[in-house]
């Protein structure tokens, strides 16, 4: 590979900071990329605190990037960041969620975006989101979760339906806080879940998955021992589904149990640690992997982390672990013909990225900078991008983002670096898959964006940020992105 073969096109900067890239409709046509209320920065890489003269940090926009990369900033969207941009798979409809608060009442917002990209925002929904809204294979339904707090202080969750009218049908209440997340729908549609965490009388934490079935009726499986780590995660053929859950008592202990499609329940020994990201299926549908971090909790205050490792959960329901070098930096990521899978790790000096065999040997390839986040993996699997950050051993301070790419013989290709910083993440999202702050591909493999925040020094020593830069990788010559 050389450098001409991916050419790079950087837009005009958008007002506010970045959360997370952008997101992509299934059609390949048009981006969609959401900005927040400018922030500044305390140092080189502290926390972030909104600027007082800035607008509101009570409301963000989305911009959407045309096939001929023009931008078009919507209306601003009142409320909280609380999900990503999600888009029906006819790219017809892309839906994004926020939180307002109002005195002491929590409620979910949920704004539509259409083809004429007329913003239409739906009547509230009670309680605070608990995710996105999901959409069904077929797009026919759309699902919201939110928790709602009953008059004598019980959590319940609680799913709605939007339908393609823009109306809300919202379902019975379920029990439990819904900490595992949103509705996840099976590939084929056909089965939705939905976990929440429930305490029992005496006090224990455990696990529920409730299955939501197409006339809206739900049932609740069998609880499962522990708090919910993550939302189920479906195999691709949708006869198994896993639920993730933290089983220590005093110590972190992961579970995993696999939920058949006669809704019976398997849960696998518990293994130390904790995922630093949800379960990853591959392709195929035979094997899962998992990123664990373990730690020592026999110190004064807080635990410290000893080792990471990736553990690989075979057709047998055979654990092999395979233990790493360095820090993880998000989950596995699994090629599309499943011979390759990748796991981007830190070391004090270097990004490495371990290209993962069939028979769990792997190679190791290094990168420059500061990793954020996993590989993103191209549709035909021939080319994997790894974002990283420069850091300016002056300032310390993010000053620039390299993009890698890694080709199917395991040479790396280094574009120019481009300006600005990855974007942010929303606290307590940290890696998280949804709000992917390193290359984001088109389905159609033809183009990739990159997505940074700039900044400027402040005279107090700060760093004020400037605006949000996208930039367009061309993968390839030829494009479907122009129709008419």
């Amino acid at each position: 590979m050389i450098l001409a073969d991916y050419p790079v096109t950087t837009l005009s900067s958008i007002d506010g900071a970045a959360f997370g890239g952008v997101v992509i409709s299934p059609d390949s046509y048009r981006a969609y990329q959401i900005t927040v209320p400018v922030f500044v920065q305390v140092d080189g890489l502290g926390d972030l605190w909104p600027i007082p003269e800035a607008a509101g940090p009570d409301q963000s926009w989305v911009s959407v990037i045309h096939p001929d990369n023009t931008v078009t900033t919507l209306p601003p969207i009142r409320g909280t960041l609380a999900s990503h941009i999600v888009i029906s798979p006819d790219a017809t409809r892309a839906y994004y969620t926020s939180e307002v608060v109002d005195a002491v009442n929590h409620s979910t917002h949920v704004s539509v975006i259409d083809l004429e990209k007329t913003l239409t925002t739906l009547p509230p929904i009670e309680g605070s989101p608990a995710s996105g809204v999901v959409v069904c294979p077929d797009g026919t339904r759309a699902y919201q979760t939110t928790e709602i707090e009953t008059a004598s202080g019980v959590h319940q969750t609680s799913v709605s339906l939007i339908h393609a009218d823009n109306t809300i049908t919202t379902l019975p209440p379920i029990e439990g806080s819904p900490l595992g997340g949103g509705v996840v729908v099976s590939p084929d549609g056909t089965r939705a879940y939905q976990t929440t965490e429930i305490e029992t009388a005496s006090g224990v934490h455990q696990t529920s998955v409730s299955l939501i079935h197409a006339d809206n009726t739900i049932t609740t499986l069998a609880p499962i021992e522990g708090r919910p780590l993550n939302a189920v995660v479906v195999s691709p053929d949708g006869t198994r589904a896993y639920q993730t859950t933290d089983t220590g008592s005093g110590v972190y202990q992961t579970s995993v149990s696999l939920i058949h499609a006669d809704n019976t329940i398997t849960t696998l020994p518990p293994i130390e640690g904790r995922p630093l990201d949800a379960l990853v299926v591959s392709p195929d549908g035979t094997r899962a992997y998992l990123t664990i971090e373990t730690f020592d909790f026999d110190t004064d205050r807080w635990p410290t982390p000893t080792g990471t490792s990736v553990l690989v959960i075979e057709p047998d329901n055979v654990v092999t672990t395979l233990p790493l070098d360095g820090d993880a930096t998000g989950g596995v990521v699994v090629s599309p013909d499943c011979m390759r899978a990748y796991q981007t790790i830190q070391t004090a000096t270097e990004t490495l990225v371990l290209v993962i065999s069939p028979d769990n040997t792997f190679t190791t390839l290094s990168l420059d900078g500061d990793a954020t986040g996993g590989v993103v993996v191209s549709p035909d699997g021939d080319q994997v991008f790894q974002t990283t950050a420069l850091l300016d051993s002056v300032t310390d301070h993010y000053s620039g983002t390299l993009v890698s790419v890694i080709s199917a013989d395991n040479t790396v290709t280094t574009l120019p670096p481009i300006a600005g910083r990855p974007p942010y993440e929303p606290p307590g999202r940290t890696f998280s898959t949804e709000w992917q702050a390193g290359v984001v591909i088109s389905p159609d493999g033809t183009h990739a964006y990159q997505s940074t925040v700039t900044d400027t020094k402040t005279p107090i020593g700060g760093w004020t940020i400037t605006g949000t830069l996208v930039s367009v990788i061309s993968i390839a010559a030829t494009s479907n992105r122009q129709k008419s």
